[in-house]
């Protein structure tokens, strides 16, 4: 497992968790989550489900992103 805390840069849009993940899966990774500690607990999102919340992601903040396979090709998107 490839575990990286990753942020996006400040001039990237806010996105979500399901966009980034997507995003990451396109590019190679398997099995992907993305973490956010919200101050209290761990949000996880990894495809959806029983409590998983498709949280914000703003560019700026750190989140942890877990991946199966390691994923060099992936760049953030930007508009």
């Amino acid at each position: 497992n490839v575990i990286k805390l990753v942020a996006l840069p400040y001039d990237t849009p806010t996105t979500s968790a399901s966009l980034l993940r997507n995003e990451i899966i396109a590019a190679g990774g398997t099995g992907v989550s993305v973490y956010n500690w919200d101050g209290t607990s761990w949000q996880r999102y990894s495809g959806g489900g029983i409590g998983q919340l498709d949280f914000g992601i703003n560019p700026g903040t750190s989140y942890l992103v877990k991946s199966s396979s390691s994923v060099s090709a992936w760049v953030p998107a930007t508009y």
